[in-house]
């Protein structure tokens, strides 16, 4: 998932196992009701408002996948050519034995092993807010270069570079204006940009665009 060595080393580690188990839900319902408690809206309503329009034959991968709760969610939204990257070999053996419907690889984002224009949709969640301001644009030229059509992401939200620190750790955490980042290599068409803010933690704000290469 990630270029610097100490964070890699870091999510395949134990930092990473508990990371997977805090998110891993007894249910889809319970999954979903996790982000009604924390945006009043469901993580499926806030995906329909997004995608709702898509055909559902599009190709899609998810960088950073974990244990598929996103593109699980898509399935039961319809959409079926469903794809996935992750770091964590763990995740990838769930994966495989509970939700076959997703077509699994073992990754990281700063090399994404597929061709130009592989997917139709390239999408993130929570994942490039992991990736420091010096590794970031790499990462965004492999979505990019990746992706034919659209890509996609929910991450925190900041006008400005800035780090977080994360369970008593640095180097792990940051919040940016992604979507931004992305409009700086040209060529990307904004179709639909929207803040949330956190009920929760009143100071995070976390925002979802959806961006067309023209």
């Amino acid at each position: 998932m990630i270029i610097n060595n100490y964070q890699k080393k870091v999510w395949k580690g134990n930092f990473g196992e508990e990371f997977t188990k805090r998110n891993t839900f007894k249910s889809y319902d319970d999954w979903n009701n996790f982000y009604k408690i924390r945006y009043n809206l469901t993580k499926e309503e806030i995906n329909k408002d997004f995608l709702g329009k898509l055909p559902k034959k599009i190709k899609i991968l998810e960088v950073g996948c974990n244990i598929g709760n996103q593109l699980s969610c898509l399935y039961k939204m319809g959409f079926k050519n469903l794809y996935g990257i992750e770091l964590q070999k763990e995740c990838l053996v769930i994966i495989k034995k509970k939700k076959k419907f997703i077509n699994v690889v073992n990754g990281s984002a700063d090399y994404l092993p597929f061709e130009n224009n592989s997917f139709d949709l390239v999408f993130t969640n929570n994942v490039l807010i992991h990736i420091s301001p010096s590794e970031i644009k790499n990462i965004v030229n492999e979505i990019y270069r990746i992706s034919s059509k659209w890509i996609w992401g929910f991450e925190y939200y900041s006008k400005n570079y800035e780090e977080i620190v994360y369970r008593n750790k640095k180097e792990l955490l940051w919040k940016a204006n992604f979507s931004e980042i992305f409009k700086k290599k040209g060529r990307l068409k904004v179709l639909k940009e929207k803040l949330f803010q956190n009920i929760s933690l009143k100071n995070e704000i976390d925002k979802m665009y959806l961006l067309k290469k023209n």
